[in-house]
């Protein structure tokens, strides 16, 4: 099951942060209502922290999948001493390990396109390594959507996103995959 909370909700932030936030909150509920509630009322005040239980545990599962901080750091000098050549295999058999059809894109901006439960994507990846990357590419991989027909778009990168960049992919819905995704992902050399 799937929750959508919205953003800036009390639930979706206690699910971005550490997983013990929601059982404390559920903790002190629980105390709070057995000494402030009468006895008869007491184990019915300590169900209303149920919610913040239910999302720690939420929580918990997914940091629990996210990679360790070694992980990433491994990942990421991976990154930066790899060159195309040798990452694009590599990012071809994690993304099939995930369950990804991958093909090369025959459409420029982009360099590769993934499918998988019926929905496409078109991935910028052979720029990782650029310091800071710009609107220019972002643009192209959109134009290539566009050709494509495909609505959704991703782009690898190492150094981040200039500030033009980000507020594009945020417009466009692109998403940026960085060294923690690419861990995540379990990217390892072939």
């Amino acid at each position: 099951m799937k929750f959508n909370f919205k953003e800036n909700s009390l639930f979706a932030i206690l699910l971005r942060s550490p997983w013990w936030y929601s059982f404390a909150i559920a903790m002190v509920l629980s105390l709070i209502a057995s000494a402030m509630l009468p006895s008869n009322l007491k184990i019915a005040g300590a169900f209303g922290s149920f919610p913040f239980v239910i999302i720690g545990v939420m929580a918990f599962r997914r940091q629990a999948r996210l990679p360790k901080a070694a992980t990433v750091q491994l990942t990421l000098e991976h990154l930066q001493r790899v060159d195309w050549a040798r990452l694009a295999p590599q990012l071809q058999h994690t993304l099939t390990q995930h369950g990804y059809r991958v093909e090369p894109s025959p459409h420029p901006g982009a360099d590769f396109m993934l499918h998988k439960d019926g929905q496409s994507t078109l991935l910028l990846a052979r720029r990782f390594k650029s310091a800071q990357t710009g609107v220019e590419p972002l643009q192209a991989l959109q134009d290539a959507a566009q050709q494509a027909g495909i609505s959704k778009t991703a782009v690898l990168t190492v150094g981040g996103l200039s500030q033009k960049a980000a507020q594009f992919a945020t417009r466009q819905g692109t998403q940026i995959w960085q060294a923690k995704d690419v861990a995540a992902m379990g990217l390892r050399p072939l």
